[in-house]
């Protein structure tokens, strides 16, 4: 199943995010090189299946659940974000459904416009993503979680640049400009579903700092 999304990846001109690896403490960390489709859904590391137990217990079916908490868990390795973070973020953004679309063209688990995944992905790639790629978990996420990396280098604290997630980052600009105050009900909705996550999960041998509220 990984080596099919990294293929389709390639396809879809996201080459460089297809090579990702994922940076774990442990050994079993890595797929058997020989995995089936499916197989992982038996065989994973605890960390996700720390994860699959979240997602389960969210609504998701244990395929469904095996293969967002791989995808999760690799791009968040790569990109040092806690998972939990991640799947708070996708619960706020989509509720965990991969076909959702916004009134404004949001896409997919994390609701990525369009233009900014054109953006992220010529900073990565050089190469455009298009509305229909944004349907693949792989690729949302991939594209989510850069996007909201892009943004906490650009902004001074976890909650305005979650703020600047979704209302834009030009709006949040003009705001702080202005000495106008950033709105806080997206970003206390997220860092609650976090804290929520925080709370009730333990994923082994990969803690992560709590982001500023």
């Amino acid at each position: 199943m990984i080596r099919s999304l990294r293929l389709l990846l390639v396809a879809l001109g996201l080459a460089a995010l297809a090579t990702i690896t994922p940076r774990v403490a442990n050994l079993n960390a890595a797929l058997p090189a020989r995995v089936r489709s499916g197989d992982r859904v038996h065989w994973m590391p605890q960390e996700i299946a720390a994860l699959v137990r979240v997602l389960q217990a969210e609504g998701a079916a244990r395929a469904d659940a095996a293969e967002l908490a791989q995808i999760v868990h690799s791009e968040t390795c790569a990109l040092h974000l806690d998972p939990l973070y991640a799947l708070a973020l996708i619960k706020i953004e989509s509720n965990f459904r991969a076909n959702a679309v916004s009134k404004r063209g949001a896409i997919g688990l994390l609701q990525v416009q369009p233009g900014v995944a054109r953006t992220i992905a010529r900073r990565s790639t050089r190469r455009a993503v298009c509305a229909e790629h944004l349907r693949d978990p792989q690729t949302n996420v991939a594209v989510g979680l850069r996007y909201l990396r892009h943004l906490e280098r650009q902004f001074p604290d976890r909650a305005t640049a979650l703020a600047a997630y979704n209302l834009g980052p030009t709006s949040v600009r003009r705001r702080l400009a202005r000495g106008k105050p950033i709105p806080r009900t997206y970003s206390d909705r997220v860092l609650a579903a976090y804290r929520a996550l925080a709370e009730t999960t333990v994923i082994p041998a990969n803690a992560a700092p709590s982001p500023s509220s």
